[in-house]
């Protein structure tokens, strides 16, 4: 991978896509795994003077940044966060040190939930992809309390069990009130829901 260097790392928007950096978020036993869920809104939201603007989103990079984490013992970081700007003519920018300047920094205190992280082939379910290889974490303020691993069939019956308990709260209600207001019967909304329930309704824990 080539870089250049104008004031920051910046390294070729096809290079990148091309060594599937964009894909892989955290590497867990030596294999790439990509979460679903923006992690790092939490962040922006609670400091939002640090909050990236002039991204070039595109349909592979919706938000126009792609974050790296890490663990490290029982805790989990912000390894690399790399931009891209509509004014750098398609080079992504490593703007680490800029919004995480320290260490102490780059630890998720600011993030409690659940964070699915799969890898592997995907089969389409529904309206939604589902992997083969899925790594549940748990997460109290950047502390990691459990990691789960899951094959295919395993996460897809965890979904399941997991929607039972999200249908009790009031926001399924909310959504399912949406739901029909879109004109889809409850079973759509229940299937579609039930597929991203873990990517981003994912502040409950189940045994």
């Amino acid at each position: 991978m080539l870089f250049f260097f104008k004031g920051y790392a910046q390294t070729n928007l096809y290079d990148y896509y091309e060594n599937g950096k964009h894909m892989n978020n955290i590497y867990i036993n030596d294999t790439g795994y990509f979460a679903k869920k923006d992690l790092t809104k939490n962040y922006f939201d609670l400091y939002p003077s640090k909050k990236l603007n002039g991204l070039l989103e595109t349909s592979t990079s919706p938000k126009g940044y792609h974050v790296v984490y890490e663990i490290e013992g029982n805790e989990l970081y912000v390894k690399e966060l790399w931009i891209l700007k509509i004014t750098d003519g398609g080079l992504y920018t490593n703007i680490t040190d800029e919004i995480f300047p320290a260490k102490v920094d780059r630890k998720m205190n600011w993030y409690s939930g659940l964070i699915l992280f799969t890898s592997g082939k995907g089969r389409l379910d529904g309206m939604n992809i589902n992997y083969e290889k899925n790594v549940l974490f748990e997460i109290n303020k950047g502390n990691i309390i459990t990691i789960q691993h899951f094959n295919l069939e395993q996460i897809l019956a965890y979904k399941e069990r997991l929607f039972e308990v999200f249908k009790k709260t009031e926001e399924y209600k909310i959504i399912k009130k949406e739901g029909r207001e879109r004109g889809w019967k409850d079973s759509t909304t229940d299937s579609f829901y039930q597929n991203i329930v873990l990517d981003y309704y994912n502040t409950m824990i189940i045994k």
